[in-house]
């Protein structure tokens, strides 16, 4: 089923002894990052970055409306042009060969574009999933440490290595229930990104609580500490 509908949650804020709605109502309205061009709906790829700059293509358009903060009617339609978060004016471009996908320049991603894909090309579903990758095409990997800007640590292209990796990361043990040690803070945030020769990278979140490492493949699974020693910038 396509996407088309934006909105994740809707309150109404209303009055505490009214059951009906009053001139005061106001609907708060929470948007995922999606972004509308050439007649086409495009979603944010969040477990996945732009391989290398040379696959970004010509610019295709730009964004004519930012709909985030400044529109409040849960029965807003859509239009070419709009966008959740990116200001009017943004540009954004093609990825070359790959019609389903689209990239805007945003510094705070790894290698400086966020992207989107499209389920208008046909079947095309999210498939950047941890489950969805190639293991035996995965050529590189690399670790990142923060959540915005994140700093590059450590880049490794031997195959043992990189087998040894996906090894750690196979055998971590499912804990849904698992609940990070705060005592000290939040968790310090890291980013895994492996390579396969595609124009989108997959990129997934790495966490340590002061003591247990741990990620979300699907549920959120615990790490062993063999994974540190990857880490450790080169």
């Amino acid at each position: 089923m396509k996407k088309w509908f934006l909105l994740l949650v809707t309150l109404l804020l209303t009055s505490c002894n009214s059951m009906s709605l009053n001139p005061s109502t106001h609907s708060v309205i929470e948007w995922i990052d999606f972004v509308n061009i050439q007649g086409k709906h495009y979603q944010a790829i969040y477990s996945g970055v732009i391989s290398d700059q040379g696959w970004i293509g010509k610019e295709i358009g730009e964004v004519s409306f930012k709909v985030a903060d400044h529109v409040h009617d849960p029965n807003y339609q859509l239009k070419d042009g709009d966008a959740a978060f990116w200001e009017k004016g943004t540009k954004i471009y093609e990825i070359k060969n790959r019609p389903n996908l689209i990239a805007v320049n945003d510094k705070e991603m790894i290698h400086h574009y966020r992207l989107y894909y499209t389920e208008d090309s046909g079947n095309e579903e999210y498939s950047w999933h941890y489950q969805d990758l190639e293991k035996d095409r995965v050529a590189k990997v690399e670790f990142y440490q923060g959540n915005q800007k994140p700093k590059w640590l450590s880049t490794y292209t031997n195959r043992a290595q990189i087998e040894e990796i996906l090894h750690i990361l196979d055998t971590s043990k499912t804990q849904p229930d698992f609940k990070p040690n705060t005592d000290n803070g939040d968790s310090t945030h890291y980013r895994i990104v492996f390579y396969t020769g595609d124009p989108i990278a997959y990129q997934y979140e790495l966490f340590y609580d002061g003591s247990q490492w741990y990620w979300y493949p699907w549920d959120t699974s615990l790490v062993d500490r063999d994974i540190e020693y990857y880490l450790e910038q080169q």
